[in-house]
């Protein structure tokens, strides 16, 4: 779907709030306005994928330094 769009010269939506956009205005489009995101839910997903993002490449690093440092 990404790759079609690229190839006829249409934008990509490479992030997550470009998809939360277009995820509205679908919704608003097919009348469907229960599922729509609300800003705080807009914001409240952003920051839950950065913080799990920063966490999951924090315990990587630990653990790669951890593993590293045993060795002699």
């Amino acid at each position: 779907m990404i790759l079609d769009r690229e190839r006829t010269g249409g934008k990509s939506k490479s992030n997550l709030i470009d998809m939360m956009i277009d995820w509205n205005k679908k919704c608003e489009a097919k009348g469907n306005l229960e599922d729509k995101y609300t800003l705080n839910t807009m914001i409240g997903l952003l920051i839950f994928f950065y913080s799990a993002g920063t966490d999951t490449s924090r315990a990587t690093l630990t653990s790669l330094l951890y593993y590293l440092g045993e060795q002699d």
